[in-house]
């Protein structure tokens, strides 16, 4: 907010979202294989897994989904 040339500014914004986007991407991408490593550990059921990680049994399942299907698994 303090650029004085707003296309300057703008352009700066413009950085800060793309670098806010892949922060968040690469997050996703870690919280996966995080629900992945803590269900391998301990063969838990999905809702073992929801209640452990803080999420609902939905979006466990979601998780173990990509997880699976990152390693070519069904």
């Amino acid at each position: 907010e303090s650029v004085p040339d707003p296309d300057e500014a703008f352009r700066r914004a413009n950085e800060l979202a793309e670098k806010i986007r892949q922060l968040n991407t690469a997050a996703a991408v870690l919280r996966t294989k995080t629900a992945g490593r803590v269900w391998d550990s301990e063969r838990m059921s999905l809702s073992a897994l929801a209640d452990r990680i803080g999420v609902s049994t939905t979006r466990a399942h979601q998780l173990i989904t990509q997880v699976r299907k990152g390693r070519g698994e069904k």
